[in-house]
C-alpha cells in the first residue's frame, strides 16, 4: 500500500453525485489530483473546464470496481492506436510480490494484460477487468484464505480427469518429477495425491460442495510446492464481473470457446468461413470495412459446437502467410461472438507488435531466447495450417440463431457434462472472480486425454487413439 491509499476510492465516490472540481480542495487534494489525472490518461475521465466528469456511457460504479485495484498495486495502463481502427485498446502490466518468497522488493510476478473496445473508456475497463481477473487467480501464498487442508468429510474432486492429460502424458510428467513418480498408480498419476491444500467448489447442476487440489486451480500453488509438482493451472474458463452469476456465465462462455476451438485445431473439422457478403449480419460497418481495406488479411470463422452457443473465431496474418494473429469467442449471438473474437485478434496483432519491439530491444544488449509466439509468427503460415482459404462457406441461417442466457449451461447438462464453479474473488480486490472446472471440456492446450477431443473421428481403437495424439503432438496450438 502506498500513501496514497484509498485516493481512487475517495475520488470515485465524489464522482458518484457528478463531476468533481480539480482545483477545489478536500481531504487528501494532492491525492485527488493524482487520482484524477490517472483517471483522464487512461480515458476514464474527461475535463471540462475546471471540473473532470466521467465519460458517457460510462458509470462511476462501474469504475468504483477497480477502485479497490487500482489503490492496491499501482497498474501500469497504457493506451494503444491501431492506425485507422475504429477501435481503441489499452495494454497494461501490474506487479505483484511473490506470495512464497520473503524478499518482496526482488521477487515480484509482471502480469501483462489488455483490452478493447469501442471507446478508451471501454477499452481500458477491459483492461483492468482481465488484470482483475490474473491478480484473482494467484495464489496468495500460504495465508490465502480460499485454501484449506483437505478435509475427509467432503468429495475430494479427482483433479486427473479435469486437467484432462492422457496416460502417455502423464507417463513423461513422472520421469521428470520424482515427487510425481511417488504417485503413479496403474500408470496413471494420483494427482490428488501430491498436495493437501484444497480450494471449494461447487457442481452447478445440483449444488453440491467438493474440494479439489488448490495447486491445479490456482497460479503459483506449485512454487508453494518447491517446484516439486508440475505447472498445471491456467486462467482458462474464468472471469470478473460486478457480480458472480454473470461471471460464472462469462467463465463458461470462455471454457465452451476452448473446447469447441481446441477440438477444431487438432482433429482440422468443424470449422467453416463466413464470408465477406455475410459480414454485415456480425459485424459492425464501420469495424468491418477497416478490415476490409488494411493490407492483412482477415478470416472470419464459425467452429461447430455440439452445446447451445455460438463459436466465431477471426484470423489474420501478413501479405507473405506470416505474422499470424487469432481471436475466438463464445456467445448466445454470433454478432457478439463475432466482435469479441475480432477484437481479440486485433489485440493479439498489438501484443505481437510489442513482442517483436522489445525482443529486437533485448537482442541488441545480447544474446537472448526469441519469445514462442514471436518464433511460430515468423514461421506458420495460419492460411495453410487451417486451409482458410478452402474452407466451406458457413450457412448464413446458422448465424442467425440467438441463444437464451441459460441455454448454455443446460446444454452442458444434457451432454452430462459437469461443470464445477470455484470462487476465485480475492478479499483485497472485492471483484467478483469465477472459474469453472469440467472433468469433459477440451482445452487447446495440448492436453490429449479427453474423451471430447477424439468424438469427431467416431469410435476408434485404443491403437488408433494413440496413433491420432501423436499426430496431434505435431500440430501444437501456438497462440
Amino acid at each position: 500500500m502506498t500513501a496514497d491509499e484509498g485516493m481512487m476510492v475517495r475520488l470515485l465516490e465524489r464522482l458518484l453525485n457528478g463531476r468533481v472540481n480539480q482545483r477545489a480542495g478536500g481531504a487528501d487534494p494532492a491525492g485527488d489530483r493524482a487520482a484524477a489525472a490517472r483517471l483522464l490518461e487512461w480515458g476514464l475521465a474527461e475535463e471540462a473546464g475546471a471540473d473532470i466528469c466521467l465519460p458517457a456511457g460510462v458509470s462511476a460504479e462501474t469504475v468504483s470496481l477497480f477502485a479497490g485495484l487500482i489503490d492496491t498495486f499501482d497498474p501500469i495502463l497504457k493506451r494503444v492506436a491501431l492506425k485507422d481502427s475504429p477501435m481503441h485498446f489499452c495494454t497494461g502490466l501490474v506487479r505483484l510480490p511473490s506470495p512464497w518468497n520473503p524478499a518482496p522488493t526482488e521477487a515480484r510476478l509482471t502480469i501483462p494484460a489488455g483490452g478493447q473496445g469501442e471507446n478508451p473508456a471501454l477499452a481500458a475497463i477491459s483492461c483492468l477487468g482481465e488484470m482483475a481477473e490474473r491478480i484473482s487467480l494467484f495464489s496468495k501464498g500460504p495465508g490465502d484464505q480460499r485454501t484449506f487442508d483437505k478435509k475427509n468429510a467432503f468429495e475430494d474432486l479427482p483433479l486427473g480427469p479435469v486437467l484432462g492429460f492422457s496416460a502417455r502424458q502423464e507417463k513423461k510428467f513422472a520421469e521428470l518429477y520424482p515427487a510425481v513418480q511417488a504417485v503413479l498408480r496403474n500408470d496413471r498419476i494420483d494427482w490428488n495425491g501430491l498436495s493437501g491444500r484444497r480450494v471449494w467448489v461447487t457442481n452447478l447442476r445440483d449444488g453440491r460442495r467438493g474440494q479439489i487440489p488448490a495447486f491445479g486451480v490456482l497460479l503459483g500453488e506449485r512454487e508453494g510446492a518447491a517446484g516439486s509438482v508440475p505447472r498445471v493451472a491456467s486462467s482458462s474458463g474464468a472471469a470478473v464481473w460486478s457480480n458472480r452469476e454473470d461471471a460464472a456465465r462469462r467463465a463458461l462462455h470462455e471454457l465452451v470457446e476452448r473446447d469447441a476451438f481446441g477440438r477444431a485445431w487438432y482433429n482440422r473439422l468443424g470449422i467453416t468461413r463466413v464470408y465477406r457478403d455475410d459480414w454485415d449480419r456480425i459485424l459492425p460497418e464501420n469495424l468491418a470495412q477497416y478490415l476490409i481495406g488494411r493490407a492483412r488479411s482477415t478470416c472470419v470463422m464459425r467452429v461447430v459446437s455440439d452445446l447451445d452457443v455460438h463459436v466465431l473465431a477471426a484470423a489474420s496474418y501478413r501479405e507473405n502467410g506470416l505474422g499470424g494473429c487469432l481471436g475466438v469467442a463464445a456467445a448466445p449471438t454470433a454478432a457478439g461472438a463475432a466482435f469479441s473474437a475480432v477484437a481479440e485478434m486485433l489485440q493479439a496483432e498489438i501484443s505481437l507488435e510489442l513482442s517483436a519491439r522489445a525482443y529486437e530491444a533485448d537482442r541488441r544488449r545480447g544474446d537472448v531466447q526469441m519469445p514462442p509466439g514471436l518464433a511460430a509468427a515468423g514461421t506458420l503460415r495460419l492460411s495453410d495450417e487451417l486451409g482458410l482459404e478452402d474452407l466451406p462457406r458457413t450457412d448464413p441461417k446458422a448465424l442467425a440463431q440467438v441463444y437464451d442466457e441459460g441455454d448454455l449451461e443446460r446444454s452442458c447438462h444434457a451432454r452430462n457434462i459437469d461443470l464445477w464453479q470455484f470462487d476465485a474473488t480475492r478479499a483485497d480486490l472485492g471483484i467478483p472472480c469465477v472459474k469453472i472446472l469440467s472433468p469433459q471440456l477440451c482445452s487447446w492446450q495440448p492436453r490429449f486425454g479427453k474423451e471430447r477431443l477424439f468424438i469427431a473421428k467416431g469410435a476408434i481403437s485404443k491403437a488408433e487413439r494413440d496413433v491420432l495424439e501423436l499426430e496431434f503432438e505435431k500440430r501444437p496450438f501456438p497462440f
